[in-house]
């Protein structure tokens, strides 16, 4: 994000806004990557780059880093939903695109006739 925050989601329960928000800086965030501990045992390291060239490394909590009971399942669902809504979208516009230059053509060809008759009203008046 531009001000400086990162944004922790459960998309599994509330889809619509972040669990947590963190500070990690206070001007824009260029890069993130998830890399693992030196020390296997202890966890994952979240490393933030900002606009400033300056690396932050955070300790991801045990809590964001364990799935909890049929989470992974839950997940597998949202990401399959939001995936076919996405195709869904894609083809209703797909087939709006089609409406759309079928109406536009419809309308070049009533142009074109409004100006045939016109031509052969301004020759029959003259």
């Amino acid at each position: 994000k531009s001000n400086g925050e990162i944004d922790v989601w459960d998309f599994t329960s509330k889809s619509d806004r972040p669990l947590q928000t963190v500070r990690v800086c206070s001007g824009d965030i260029g890069c993130v990557k998830f890399w693992p501990h030196p020390e296997e045992k202890k966890g994952q390291l979240l490393a933030v780059g900002d606009a400033a060239g300056v690396l932050h490394v955070m300790e991801l909590p045990r809590s964001l880093r364990r799935a909890v009971n049929g989470e992974k399942d839950r997940m597998e669902d949202f990401l399959q939903r939001e995936t076919d809504r996405v195709k869904d979208v894609d083809g209703r516009l797909e087939g709006r695109e089609a409406q759309i230059e079928e109406l536009e053509r419809r309308l070049a060809e009533e142009e074109a006739e409004a100006a045939r008759r016109k031509k052969e009203e301004e020759a029959a008046a003259a």
